[in-house]
């Protein structure tokens, strides 16, 4: 265990070819600078956990869609949004905000990848309703694990612990069927009456 102390120094950002930081367990102190998010080859791994880091996390964060492991947790006090740097982290394996002062409601579905490359979508059950959220998690468990149709994705895993609930499904690029067939936000698509009628073709048929 080391004990550096003081602000991480902006010149940091010179190390072009630096893959993993691991400045956990120090006394470092002051924000996060914008050097180390904008780290070009920063893709493994990032640790600041147990320090004293303050302020917001950069929203440069977001765009290292590679990074596979984030630590600011313990005994840092970072603080505002969060959500826009965690949509951006596709390829996040483990990532850890505890003990923090961070806001915002974490994202109904993140994107990712496998160790294969294969694009997933991460649903993530957030609800303040612990009881509430149980059973919503495990009835979608339940009602996708055993049914197949053309036009409903399959669950490829699921994680549960006393903090938080994913569902692991295949990545859909056009998002939402029922987003787009009922075309309740200005981002949808504007189904055809032949594109409508086929899906509740396909529908009744399976």
């Amino acid at each position: 265990m080391n004990q550096l102390y003081g602000r991480i120094p902006p010149e940091i950002g010179q190390c072009a070819l630096l893959e993993d930081l691991h400045l956990c367990c120090n006394n470092l102190s002051s924000t996060i600078p914008l050097e180390v998010a904008n780290l070009r080859n920063l893709n493994s791994f990032l640790d600041l956990s147990m320090n004293t880091l303050i302020g917001p996390v950069p929203l440069e964060i977001g765009g290292k869609k590679m990074l596979q492991v984030i630590d600011l947790s313990v005994l840092n006090k970072l603080s505002r949004s969060i959500l826009t740097q965690i949509t951006g982290l596709v390829g996040v394996q483990y990532l850890n905000l505890s003990h923090n002062h961070l806001t915002s409601l974490l994202p109904s579905a993140i994107r990712g990848f496998l160790p294969n490359g294969e694009k997933i979508a991460k649903k993530v059950f957030t609800d303040s309703n612990s009881k509430r959220e149980e059973r919503s998690f495990l009835r979608e468990c339940k009602n996708l694990g055993k049914i197949w149709h053309r036009n409903l994705v399959n669950i490829l895993t699921s994680c549960s612990t006393l903090k938080v609930k994913v569902v692991v499904l295949p990545f859909m690029a056009n998002e939402s069927l029922d987003k787009n067939y009922a075309c309740r936000e200005r981002s949808c698509q504007n189904l055809t009456f032949s594109n409508r009628a086929l899906f509740v073709e396909n529908t009744s048929s399976e």
